[in-house]
């Protein structure tokens, strides 16, 4: 253990040379990965042997992988990843090649016992065992020769129960010298007639009357003697007919189902959003569309491996027909956007997994249709109507929230004729066929039915956000989100209910499927998590609570602070996002920027990436306390425009407890104009302009004199009134005294600017 301790002290105090180091380690044993990861992507022979028909070819084997630890095979230096690669690819032209005659089925011999030290005798009736039970009823032995008494008990089985006119000789990948020498000596001491290898030994196969014929190629060359070996026609007698699989095979008019639906779906969705939930994509349309068409091809050129049988085949198609859903929930929830553009980006993404969701389950049951199975019957497809049935009241609350739930009702419709294949499909007896139960199949349409009623309840959220009175909306849209995951979980929980009758159903490739579940409890936590996060909101908005809805972004600086109001338009709301007192910008519960630095326009790192961000939507909104300074209110809003915001919302309380809200905009004055000042400070405010008029307005009680400024406003617009800017500044003005004013004085100028006056 000391030997590591020391290497890792010496990566920390080196940390750019130990990371060089890992990076070439990574480098090293990416190739061995990668050959794991093929062989774990692999079907399973014993269930691809059992769903083809065919009478089984039995590959007797002694590849690097059944005798060397895995370490050994990991790194490219090491001489037994080359074994390994050799090896893989020998095995892929057998298979390839034997595969003509019938599905193989791999079966490794024991680990060779050690060349020195004691060594004791071991049982070898495990592996006969292993290997006379399939060649009871294969078709074809095909033996990997090792040099070592395995072979000739491997091809003493084959004589007597297949005849050796079955049976197949095949020379290692590697003819290194130690088989050589074990050969030699094999064929010295061995009864039966041995063939002699050469460099160019491809294969051995016996004739009728059990003479040996040998295959060799051109070269002495791997590649040359792979190239042969692989050709489909080697394992067959002349005239012996090719029975072909009885499985399913590939069906591209099937595949072609996604790439349809994606186009389909980029035509008629944007026009769709904006019909019904008055969502404008503008210049996103095309992207979305392109993303749409590539997820479409994607599917289609992974929906290969469904057919053949591969475990957990099915989680890609689910993943990437829902990644426009959860991708955008995840990617705005992780970017700490708004509610408001969270809401809408993830009803945007919702819109644009279903049509791929419907295919998914389309493909997905057809695949499994296709594999003919015992008692399998048609009344089964009531199920899926009965599954079916507790997502129409859930529509009904959507149309109590006044929701567009269009959407909804045309995936009702399509999830009718969708879940009744389904269910079709997990009735029968798995059999022969392996006819998987169709875990995928039940997730994606109960996604594409759950996708589009988030669309509806994405929108409805956002627009009772906006409103004054939305306790009354929130309630049916709290009815929905309490009630759909349960109903979209009910969906693949029926359809293995129903498969439990049934024999056989529990393959590998089933229970891979189960993995169909995670992007469905991703989606799940997310979804949930925003309309919660909208609820607590309402809440807390109608609760009146100033601390306790400023906590969450302003931390314990929420004291003091002025309450936040929800500013809306009519299809936005943007909640407080930044804060200012008298010792700097508050966000996230922490201070960001001082005063002076405020004051320069410039802020600081923290703050401008944080106005960055909250800019995205193009309304910043920020609570100021009373005792801020107008330069620094000045300051962040310059900062703002500077890094894209349309208009600084400012919120301050008034001094009868009320809220009130100033609108900054990043318009310049038009220097045409004729400009009133006003000189805001202790003593009073003094109202100037370019063309000499003056007019002093004192201070009343240690207060401004909102009346006097405001009659005096009216005066002097009814006078000039092609005057339309007011400047409104003051060195030493507190934003609890300019924020009254400002509203005032917005009443008869359209225009006001906060200047250095």
């Amino acid at each position: 253990m000391a030997a590591p301790a020391l290497v890792i002290a010496w990566l920390v105090g080196e940390l750019p040379l130990g990371v060089g180091l890992l990076t070439l380690l990574a480098g090293l044993a990416w190739p061995g990965l990668v050959l794991t990861a093929i062989r774990l992507r692999a079907p399973d022979p014993l269930e691809v042997a059992e769903a083809d028909g065919r009478r089984p070819v039995v590959l007797f084997h002694a590849f690097a992988r059944s005798d060397l630890p895995w370490f050994e095979r990991l790194l490219l230096v090491s001489p037994g990843f080359w074994r390994d690669l050799a090896d893989h690819l020998q095995e892929r032209a057998l298979v390839r090649s034997l595969s003509a005659v019938g599905p193989v089925l791999p079966v490794a011999r024991h680990a060779p016992a050690p060349d020195h030290g004691p060594v004791r005798a071991l049982d070898a009736s495990g592996w006969e065992a292993r290997l006379r039970r399939p060649l009871r009823r294969a078709r074809l032995l095909a033996v990997v020769l090792d040099g070592r008494q395995t072979d000739l008990r491997a091809l003493s089985m084959g004589r007597d129960l297949l005849g050796l006119s079955r049976v197949l000789l095949v020379p290692p990948a590697r003819l290194t010298g130690a088989f050589m020498e074990r050969w030699a000596a094999l064929v010295e001491s061995a009864r039966e007639a041995l063939p002699a290898i050469t460099p160019r030994s491809v294969a051995f196969r016996y004739s009728a009357q059990e003479t040996v014929e040998a295959l060799e190629a051109r070269s002495p060359g791997l590649l040359a003697r792979l190239s042969l070996l692989r050709q489909p026609d080697l394992m067959l007698r002349e005239g012996e007919p090719v029975v072909g699989p009885k499985r399913p095979s590939y069906a591209p008019f099937v595949a072609i189902l996604p790439v349809g639906a994606a186009l389909i779906g980029a035509l008629a969705l944007p026009e769709m959003l904006e019909s019904y939930h008055r969502i404008r994509l503008h210049g996103d349309a095309v992207p979305m569309g392109l993303l749409l068409f590539g997820l479409g091809v994607a599917i289609a050129v992974s929906s290969r491996r469904v057919w053949r049988l591969v475990p957990g085949s099915e989680l890609p198609l689910v993943a990437l027909a829902s990644a426009p859903w959860w991708g955008a929930e995840l990617v705005t929830w992780l970017d700490g956007a708004s509610l408001s553009r969270r809401l809408k980006a993830a009803a945007i993404g919702a819109a644009y997994s279903m049509p791929l969701l419907f295919s998914v389950a389309v493909l997905l049951a057809l695949s499994t249709l296709a594999r003919r199975t015992p008692h399998r019957s048609g009344k089964f497809a009531v199920f899926g109507l009965a599954a079916l049935v507790p997502f129409l009241p859930l529509g009904a609350t959507l149309d109590d929230a006044s929701a567009q739930a269009a959407m909804f009702g045309m995936a009702i419709v399509a999830s009718a004729v969708i879940l009744p294949l389904v269910f079709w499909a997990a009735s029968g007896d798995a059999g022969r066929r392996h006819a998987p139960l169709p875990l995928g199949a039940s997730v994606a349409v109960g996604l594409g039915l759950a996708a589009a009623g988030t669309v509806a309840a994405h929108v409805a959220w956002r627009r009772a956000l906006a409103r004054d009175r939305f306790a009354e909306t929130a309630v049916p849209l709290t009815l929905w989100d309490d009630a759909w995951p349960w109903f979209l979980l009910a969906i693949p929980v029926t359809a293995t209910v129903l498969a439990v009758a049934f024999r056989g159903r529990a393959t590998r490739v089933s229970i891979g499927n189960l993995s169909t579940l995670a992007p469905l409890m991703l989606i799940v936590a997310l979804v949930s998590g925003a309309h919660a996060e909208a609820r607590a909101r309402i809440a807390a908005s109608a609760a009146g609570s100033v601390e306790d809805l400023l906590r969450p972004v302003l931390g314990e600086g929420a004291r003091g602070l002025a309450l936040p109001e929800m500013v809306a338009d009519e299809d936005a709301q943007q909640p407080v996002e930044i804060a200012l007192d008298a010792r700097g910008a508050i966000v996230g519960g922490a201070y960001v920027a001082h005063p002076g630095q405020l004051s320069t326009g410039r802020g600081s790192v923290a703050l401008a990436r944080a106005v960055a961000l909250a800019a995205r939507d193009g309304v910043v909104t920020v609570a100021v306390d009373r005792e801020v300074q107008l330069d620094a209110v000045r300051g962040l809003a310059a900062l703002a425009f500077r890094e894209g915001a349309g208009e600084l919302h400012v919120v301050v309380r008034r001094p009868d407890g009320g809220a009130g809200l100033v609108r900054l905009h990043d318009r310049r004055p038009n220097p045409g104009h004729v400009h009133l000042t006003m000189r805001v400070s202790h003593d009073g405010v003094i109202l100037a302009d370019t063309g000499g008029y003056r007019f002093d307005i004192p201070a009343r009680g240690g207060a401004q004199d909102d009346g006097g400024v405001s009659l005096r406003l009216s005066q002097y617009r009814a006078q000039v009134p092609a005057r339309r800017v007011l400047l409104i500044g003051g060195r030493h003005a507190r934003w609890g005294v300019v924020a009254p004013l400002c509203r005032t004085a917005v009443a008869h100028f359209p225009e006001l600017a906060l200047v250095d006056l």
